[in-house]
């Protein structure tokens, strides 16, 4: 077993790590297992052992493939040493002593000295978070606990005497710790500004408002629930 996180897996590529795809949910086991070598002789669409059905392999229907990072090693919000296992086809964490029961007999295996053994790297949340301050006429946007090395769409609105005097919208890259900082220049005399960040990588929204006087600067922030709660207005 792992630490107990709660890992986010994603359905689209990475521009600058390695990843493997074919890895799909088992729609019996639900368990998370590689497709990509051929099917089970005389079993089409099956691949591996099946703990819910002795004697048959995973099978996962219309479904979309997901894609894991490898080679990244530990990080924050990422754990290592998730392996695949050559009898049943499944993911196992290897980074404990006890690897778990393969349902083809005995525990998984996959040796961790071959190359061609793959160390996936799991990520997992997030809560992500963004925080502005203002430095006149600099708005600064930091981002943390967002998709390592994933991309993020910001998007702000300013406003001023009851009308909106900008509203526009960026994308950017995270590190591979999951942060981002952007900055934009908000010039002139305005109300209040509105600042979302969109995990484009996981479909994870999270907003900040933030309202200004003469004195001061107040800043509330809270993840949104809804693609429609998170949207660009």
């Amino acid at each position: 077993m792992a630490t107990g996180y709660d890992f986010t897996l994603t359905h689209t590529e990475f521009p600058f790590v390695r990843v493997q795809q074919d890895w799909y949910t088992c729609w019996y086991c639900q368990v998370l297992y590689y497709a990509g070598h051929p099917d089970r002789p005389g079993r089409p669409g099956e691949d591996g052992a099946c703990p819910a059905r002795p004697g048959r392999g995973h099978t996962h229907g219309v479904a979309r493939t997901f894609r894991l990072m490898t080679g990244l090693g530990d990080g924050p919000h990422m754990q290592s040493n998730w392996r695949h296992c050559w009898n049943c086809q499944a993911l196992f964490f290897a980074g404990s002593g006890h690897r778990g029961s393969c349902p083809s007999g005995g525990s998984h295996r996959g040796r961790l000295d071959d190359p061609d053994t793959l160390d996936f790297c799991l990520a997992y949340p997030m809560n992500p978070r963004i925080t502005v301050t203002r430095v006149e006429p600099v708005i600064s946007v930091l981002g943390d606990s967002f998709t390592p090395d994933g991309q993020v769409r910001v998007s702000w609105k300013i406003v001023g005497e009851n009308a909106t005097l900008e509203n526009r919208s960026d994308t950017v890259r995270c590190f591979r710790e999951g942060d981002f900082r952007y900055t934009f220049h908000a010039q002139g005399r305005w109300d209040f500004l509105t600042v979302r960040a969109w995990d484009v990588t996981s479909d994870t929204p999270t907003l900040v408002r933030s309202v200004l006087s003469p004195a001061r600067l107040d800043l509330e922030s809270a993840p949104t629930r809804s693609v429609a709660d998170g949207a660009h207005r």
